[in-house]
């Protein structure tokens, strides 16, 4: 089965996105929606608050204030998100060489998410490994699958987000087996534990690029 490119919003919770410490985020206050200012994860706390690192401290402190209302917008790779939030404090350590500058955000209620994705995806149910750089081997089935990436099931977490591994795909080209190797990184959690993720390739080898599109190919 054939899933068309989505582009429609969804609504999710934060805690499904897996971001982890430094990944690139934007604020952008509802008062100056032209400002765009940079920012780095640091930690969520459900019920608490977001607490984002300013890459120019100086940004930070013209364009967020204590009470503004601000959307915060990031792309994992997979998909972009954003959310509707409330500046709960600021840190300012401006004297410091070099300057630091922190923003606490109220928790949203809800992440808006559009995914974003180059290539049509089919459903399958490949088994698959995950084979990490220090031996590591996690098994686990693939479920959708395109040419630029796939959705990945264990039953263990493999890796946070951002991990990279090379995911090996034993399937079949005309009566011979087939063995896919591609590398890839995982972009996104579709839950929680870590047990389904989205995974992205990268920089494919020729012959198993071929091999990829054949196989999305049969399966649509």
């Amino acid at each position: 089965m054939v899933e068309a490119d989505a582009d429609e919003i969804h609504h999710d919770d934060l805690r499904r996105l897996g971001l982890a410490v430094g990944n690139a985020l934007h604020a952008q206050p509802l008062h100056a929606p032209a400002v765009d200012i940079e920012l780095q994860f640091l930690a969520a706390m459900p019920g608490q608050g977001v607490l984002l690192e300013a890459v120019d401290a100086g940004a930070l402190r013209q364009g967020l204030q204590v009470d503004a209302d601000v959307r915060v917008r990031g792309f994992d790779g997979c998909q972009e998100f954003s959310f509707a939030s409330r500046v709960l404090q600021v840190f300012d350590y401006g004297q410091r060489n070099p300057p630091l500058a922190y923003a606490l955000v109220g928790y949203p209620e809800t992440v808006e998410t559009r995914q974003v994705r180059r290539a049509r995806r089919v459903r399958v149910s490949l088994p698959a490994t995950a084979r990490f750089a220090d031996g590591r081997r996690v098994p686990g089935f693939v479920r959708n699958l395109s040419t630029a990436g796939a959705l990945f099931e264990s039953h263990v977490a493999p890796c946070a987000v951002g991990a990279t591994f090379e995911l090996h795909i034993a399937t079949e080209f005309e009566g011979e087996p087939l063995e896919l190797r591609l590398p890839a990184s995982v972009c996104r959690l579709q839950e929680p534990d870590g047990t389904l993720c989205g995974i992205v390739f990268h920089d494919v080898p020729r012959e198993d690029k071929l091999g990829l599109h054949y196989l999305v190919g049969r399966s649509e």
